[in-house]
């Protein structure tokens, strides 16, 4: 189980993610130590990723997905999924598929074409599931299985999930829940793919804000969950 707490989830005008910061690293006389960094990354015009597992193996994973989609011309959105899984596969293939150096993805897409958004799951081994509904990713989701079993519902939209995801993250923080989830003094990672707004003509990947999230919503999943305790 990875040290990280990610929500991502396909609802009724696209796609979320939502993570938190916090890496754990634990030196050689087995001292732990907390640093916070993006686990969601837009390095492809288009498409999102996010990961849990190894953070170095993720870093080279991610600086060779800049390296070659500046280089490769051949991947394209309507192959992207398979050619994220050859690397995905390619990498923890040679570590050995050690439990300490794997990671998997989550991975958003944006289409042309008024095509919905997709959300996709490539397993350390390269398998592809996707995502209908909502997944959690890494540990946190162990000790907050109810909130998004409660919440979700087919008809959610995406600031919601949003509320729903910082709720989550905040939750197992404040309460200690769990030491490898949280954000520190700053903020989850909230990023959206929503349905038939792809821009073709700008630099930015995709659309990306942390500035739509339901406020009053979130208020009301905290005062929900303060009447349970």
């Amino acid at each position: 189980m990875t040290m990280t707490f990610i929500l991502g989830g396909r609802y009724k005008d696209g796609v979320v993610l939502v993570a938190d910061k916090r890496i754990t690293s634990i030196n050689v006389v087995k001292s732990i130590t907390f640093e916070y960094r993006q686990k969601i990354f837009g390095v492809l015009r288009h498409v999102l990723f996010a990961s849990s597992g190894s953070t170095d193996t993720f870093e080279l994973f991610r600086d060779s997905v800049i390296d070659q989609g500046s280089s490769r011309t051949d991947i394209r959105f309507d192959n992207v999924l398979v050619k994220l899984s050859e690397i995905v596969l390619g990498m923890n293939r040679q570590r050995g598929f050690r439990d300490e150096m794997l990671f998997d993805l989550l991975v958003g897409i944006q289409y042309p074409d008024n095509k919905q958004s997709t959300l996709t799951h490539i397993s350390a081994y390269g398998t592809k599931r996707e995502i209908v509904g909502y997944h959690t990713h890494g540990i946190g989701g162990v000790f907050i299985p109810h909130f998004p079993e409660r919440s979700w519902h087919p008809e959610m939209t995406m600031d919601k999930v949003a509320a729903l995801g910082y709720f989550c993250i905040k939750y197992i923080e404040d309460y200690k829940l769990h030491s490898a989830v949280g954000v520190g003094e700053g903020e989850p990672q909230i990023h959206f793919i929503p349905d038939n707004e792809r821009d073709d003509s700008g630099e930015k990947p995709i659309t990306m804000s942390t500035a739509r999230l339901n406020l009053s919503y979130l208020q009301e999943l905290k005062g929900c969950y303060k009447k349970i305790q």
